[in-house]
């Protein structure tokens, strides 16, 4: 049942320090690349976790190492039912899951990709409410915003224009993500933190073929070695890149000092173009590759920049903690254990 509006009025917008220790905290999404390293963060914090996870995009392998520690429920946020169930005895949930694929696979898919985006933070919101969940973390994109948006680019408002066209229907489902947050926000009083992540990679990452993200696709064909590797586009994109393990961290600090429902973007502030990001990995690796052009393929926005102006505003101790560098000699790693388990063929 939806709680009245007085349910949360004793649970004050944070502005200092906010204690993770002994609350129980859901994580959807858990077993993902980025919510299996916030899931080890909130377990440093002292916190009880529990995951909801259908595996369609994580892997249990992420959580091999605090499997013994936490509680994980397989499930489908798209049930009301599964997100009720999973939801109940929490203090925070913090929503990570997502449908998310790579550009190709997101341009097909546009009825499925607003659907399930917006059926899954529905169904969270609702269950955060009859649950008396006391903040919540719902994570949005950098999809939301249009294709000419200035660069770079601030908080706009999600109803205006268009979200990016190579994306649209997931743009949109999150565009009603953030929406339905603010209504309830304003309604119920349920502090909320709601943030815009831009470009994501990582080592968990787990490899979907062609429906892949755009840092591992270039990853694999570099290392692959099968002839050039080819970029989609010009290759001038330029995309604003930040590891998992720093995305992590920026989503914990937003639910402790951000839950006034202000859309905040999340980036590492370091931007690098496609054909410098294949360069950067064929030198890290030592190796040479000869790169092409299919410019018969979507390349997506020119230039994805965020303007860090409010997350500096708003969450002052964010700092990213991996470098370009390090994080792409995780994905070397990756590789190799995606390549020995036979997962690229």
């Amino acid at each position: 049942m939806t709680q009245s509006p007085e349910h949360h009025a004793g649970h004050q917008v944070s502005s200092g320090q906010y204690s993770w220790s002994g609350r129980k905290v859901l994580v959807t999404g858990g077993a993902g690349f980025v919510g299996s390293y916030l899931v080890e963060d909130l377990l440093v914090q002292g916190a009880h976790v529990r995951v909801v996870d259908d595996l369609s995009g994580g892997s249990e392998e992420n959580l091999r190492a605090v499997r013994g520690n936490i509680e994980f429920i397989r499930a489908d946020l798209r049930s009301a039912e599964a997100t009720d169930r999973a939801t109940q005895g929490m203090d925070v949930v913090l929503h990570l899951a997502a449908r998310a694929f790579g550009m190709l696979y997101s341009m097909e898919h546009n009825p499925e990709m607003l659907r399930d985006n917006a059926l899954m933070a529905f169904n969270v919101l609702d269950a955060c409410l009859a649950n008396g969940v006391e903040r919540a973390l719902m994570v949005s994109s950098s999809c939301v915003y249009d294709d000419d948006a200035p660069i770079p680019t601030p908080e706009l408002p999600v109803d205006e224009g268009r979200p990016e066209s190579v994306n649209e229907g997931y743009g949109w489902g999150k565009r009603l993500l953030e929406i339905q947050s603010r209504y309830v926000f304003e309604k119920h009083g349920l502090p909320i933190a709601l943030v815009r992540p831009f470009n994501a990679y990582g080592d968990r990452y787990r490899w979907l073929g062609d429906a892949s993200h755009v840092v591992p696709s270039l990853v694999k064909k570099v290392l692959d070695r099968n002839g050039p590797a080819v970029i989609w586009g010009s290759g001038q994109q330029i995309r604003d890149l930040l590891h998992a393990r720093d995305f992590a961290l920026g989503f914990r600090l937003a639910a402790e000092c951000a839950v006034d429902c202000d859309p905040v973007n999340l980036a590492g502030g370091t931007t690098i173009s496609l054909i410098d990001l294949v360069r950067k990995i064929a030198e890290l690796r030592g190796i040479e590759v000869d790169i092409s052009f299919d410019t018969t393929k979507a390349e997506g926005r020119a230039r994805k920049e965020a303007d860090l102006t409010k997350l500096r505003e708003k969450i002052p101790s964010f700092r990213p903690t991996v470098t370009l560098e390090e994080g792409l000699r995780d994905m070397f790693d990756w590789y190799e254990r995606n390549r020995a388990a036979g997962a690229f063929n």
